[in-house]
């Protein structure tokens, strides 16, 4: 399921973005690079998506409710805390990503 997150994550910042970008121009002149390869992974087919949560949907949620906990931590730490969180994630990207890209 941890494969899984990534589709409604994706899909959840574009449609967040398109709330914020209803009367306001600017989000769609300030969505660059990193909203675009953040969000590739919702432009894919719907069906696919759907039969992917539903097919796993208790261990997606257990996941998104353990994201959305650290979403919500990271948005609320003071700046060095962050940074170290910031941190830790990007070790952890180079460690799950790099199993990934061996498995691939």
């Amino acid at each position: 399921a941890i494969s899984h997150l990534p589709l409604l994550a994706a899909s959840a910042l574009a449609l967040v973005a398109a709330q914020e970008g209803e009367g306001n121009p600017n989000v769609a002149l300030l969505a660059a690079g990193g909203f675009r390869d953040t969000t590739r992974v919702a432009a894919g087919p719907p069906w696919l998506g759907a039969d992917m949560v539903t097919e796993n949907r208790t261990e997606i949620k257990r996941l998104a409710a353990l994201f959305t906990e650290t979403l919500l931590a990271m948005a609320d730490a003071p700046a060095p805390e962050l940074e170290a969180m910031l941190k830790a994630a990007a070790e952890a990207r180079r460690t799950v990503a790099g199993g990934a890209e061996r498995r691939g």
